[in-house]
């Protein structure tokens, strides 16, 4: 079976309707993520199936050092604090992945040109010049 990862991006999303759900501002909220069996940890694992706690883990100290989240308490390892930086992260994810359940596949191929268009470029530039190198062996007697 495949390993299955969870994003810090996906995190903070996550986590970021969980503190939307309940109505109040990021910086009110703690997650507590000190062990498997911690509420918290639970609903993760749920929200994202066959990840593993080494992988939300993972994702956790990724969120840390993007400063998407932060520790409020000296010595508590794993309970959490979402920063306005990650709270944005979170919305933004969470927007990006409403809109794009409405696109076409035509639309989402053209987005994934967008975002990558120095790499089509290159496909482009290096097609041109096999077709060039090509037809010029082609036209030599």
């Amino acid at each position: 079976m495949a390993k299955v990862i969870i994003s810090s991006t996906d995190l903070v999303a996550f986590m970021s309707l969980e503190i939307k759900h309940h109505g109040v501002p990021p910086k009110m909220v703690n997650f507590d993520f000190d062990s498997e069996m911690s509420p918290d940890t639970q609903d993760v694992l749920a929200a994202f199936p066959g990840i593993s706690y080494e992988s939300l883990e993972a994702a956790i100290n990724e969120a840390i050092a993007l400063e998407y989240l932060t520790r409020p308490y000296i010595g508590a390892e794993r309970i959490l604090r979402m920063t306005t930086k990650g709270f944005g992260a979170g919305h933004s994810r969470n927007i990006s992945v409403q809109n794009d359940k409405h696109l076409t596949q035509l639309e989402r191929a053209s987005n994934w040109i967008e975002k990558h268009s120095a790499l089509t470029n290159l496909i482009v530039g290096l097609a041109s010049f096999s077709l060039g190198v090509i037809s010029t062996l082609a036209a030599k007697p």
